[in-house]
């Protein structure tokens, strides 16, 4: 210990002793004990030999007055140590002599891959199969990027239980005009990523549902609609006909809307080729009958036919199972089809006259 440290000790002493001596003075007795006991602890602590070296590591530090000496009066100049991780053999760190963080080199981050067919049809089902280099710690979610954006495939998010190295997964391609090279991407976070292509012919609008409403159109005097804007376009065009609405695919006929747009004749027996039709109102027209074939529509669920010129309903009507809602009113009904109460899942009925 140095002599200045030797003489600042003996100096804190006497002052105790004159304190004990002054028995009315406690509260002065108690603040030097506190000051002696951490005067002895910090100079007592720093009791290690000071050799004459440069090299931090010549200094063995006991307690952290010790260390912020070091670091303070000590400088770093020799080189890093590289550390091994036991358990991860691609993770190294280094480690310097001097108090400082320790430094990440690198990780070696899993690579990620897929394989696609060929081709496939739009919104068709194809198999893909996602790879990874080494086999998972955890279960993990991967997002499948697809280029170009303005396509949508489902599923977006491909799950690989944990232990595995590759997973197979079904997946569809939607949104496609023309045939086209779509690129798909499986990622996660930081981790290497390749892409593979396919591609993907569009599906066209289903020929028999476009006769069907062709034949809609024919039967009824289309010609002489109030609305009839786009009708009888070109083939691709037949989702953007006045009054018809497709699923988002624009592959099937779901909702025809005719109220009030002066159709006139009868609906044609092809009606039944829309079977993802599930709302029709052709109520306030001048309709006369309904065909038989109406019976397969088997998703309809709304139908309005009210304020026609209807005399009696197909006995098929009561095959539509899945009817919730039925309007009749204002038609010249007289009857109605013998099995009609086999409509279970009707919510709203009306038959005024």
């Amino acid at each position: 210990m140095t002599k200045s440290v030797c003489k600042k000790i003996k100096k804190t002493k006497a002052l105790f002793m004159n304190s004990i001596l002054n028995r009315n003075n406690s509260i002065i007795t108690v603040i030097v004990l506190i000051t002696i006991g951490i005067a002895n602890h910090a100079f007592s602590q720093i009791s290690f030999p000071i050799p004459n070296s440069p090299n931090p590591s010549d200094y063995k530090a006991n307690t952290w007055e010790e260390k912020l000496w070091i670091e303070k009066n000590i400088p770093n100049e020799s080189p890093a140590q590289v550390l091994k991780i036991p358990g991860s053999p691609n993770l190294r760190a280094y480690k310097s002599t001097s108090l400082t963080p320790v430094e990440i080199e690198e990780i070696d981050f899993p690579v990620l891959s897929i394989t696609l067919p060929d081709s496939a049809n739009e919104s068709e089902t194809f198999q893909g199969i996602i790879r990874i280099d080494q086999p998972l710690f955890i279960g993990s979610f991967f997002q499948l990027m697809v280029n170009p954006t303005n396509v949508v495939i489902e599923p977006e998010f491909i799950f690989m239980p944990a232990g595995l190295t590759e997973t197979t997964c079904d997946l569809a391609i939607h949104g496609v005009d023309i045939t086209q090279t779509i690129s798909i991407t499986p990622t996660e976070g930081f981790w290497t990523s390749y892409s593979d292509t396919i591609e993907i012919i569009p599906v066209m609008f289903p020929e028999s549902e476009r006769q069907a409403l062709i034949d809609l159109y024919n039967s009824t005097d289309g010609s002489n609609w109030n609305r009839s804007d786009n009708w009888l376009g070109e083939r691709g065009t037949e989702c953007s006909w006045s009054g018809v609405i497709c699923d988002d695919y624009n592959l099937h006929v779901t909702i025809i809307f005719m109220r009030n747009n002066n159709l006139n004749g009868d609906i044609p027996d092809a009606i039944s080729h829309l079977q993802n039709l599930s709302e029709l109102d052709l109520s306030e027209n001048h309709l006369k009958s309904l065909p038989e074939t109406i019976g397969n529509l088997q998703h309809l669920s709304e139908l309005n036919i009210g304020n026609n010129q209807l005399v009696r309903l197909p006995e098929s009507f009561s095959n539509l199972h899945n009817l919730s809602n039925l309007f009749l009113s204002f038609n010249q009904l007289r009857s109605l089809p013998e099995n009609f109460g086999n409509l279970h899942n009707l919510i709203d009925i009306l038959l005024a006259i």
